[in-house]
């Protein structure tokens, strides 16, 4: 599998193509959901390509391969976690870490949110079904530091409002939607 994506990443599976000397090679083996092939995932890893990440921490909630947390690094985020509370995921993007050469800075959390520290990240990212994103909305805000970037994704249509007037709700300002083929990815400012 090779997948380009944006301006500079490139998905490859772990028996890597050649090297891409103009850009970012990202190793993703298989297992859990998240292989970047899907929209929503494809959307939020060019998104996450025009953002400022030099030094930034990251938080990727419902990580599954990781693969969010593990580009924003590649890309130049200091520190990222990579959450999950499927075991199956969280070793998934622990083996991707380490495939990219990340795993010192990539911090895979299993468990309850309630272990995360609020207010910590300039990024936070989740790309997970809507009424998961807004079950889960008081925390994911808290979560990002103020003046932080949130980039949701895993939206249907039908739905975008609903997601992003709850965000908008509850401090944060939109900043543009991208509309899919059947979903939307949000990015939002705490």
């Amino acid at each position: 599998m090779t997948l380009e994506l944006g301006r500079r990443l490139r998905l490859v599976g772990e028996r890597r193509a050649k090297p891409n000397p103009e850009g970012v090679d990202l190793v993703l083996a298989p297992g859990a959901f998240g292989s970047g092939e899907h929209e929503t995932t494809a959307s939020c890893l060019e998104i996450l390509e025009s953002l400022p990440l030099g030094a930034a921490r990251v938080l990727d909630v419902g990580c599954g391969t990781g693969v969010l947390a593990i580009a924003a690094l590649l890309l130049g985020a200091r520190e990222a976690v990579a959450f999950d509370v499927a075991p199956g995921a969280a070793a998934t993007a622990r083996r991707n870490a380490r495939a990219n050469g990340v795993s010192a800075a990539c911090r895979v959390v299993c468990g309850e949110m309630a272990c995360l520290r609020p207010g910590r990240f300039d990024a936070v990212l989740a790309n997970v079904q809507s009424d998961v994103l807004l079950a889960l909305a008081p925390f994911v805000t808290v979560c990002a530091a103020p003046g932080g970037t949130i980039l949701l994704s895993g939206i249907l249509w039908e739905t975008v409002a609903d997601v992003r007037d709850c965000y908008v709700r509850l401090g944060c300002a939109h900043i543009r939607t991208r509309m899919l083929d059947e979903y939307a990815t949000v990015l939002l400012r705490r």
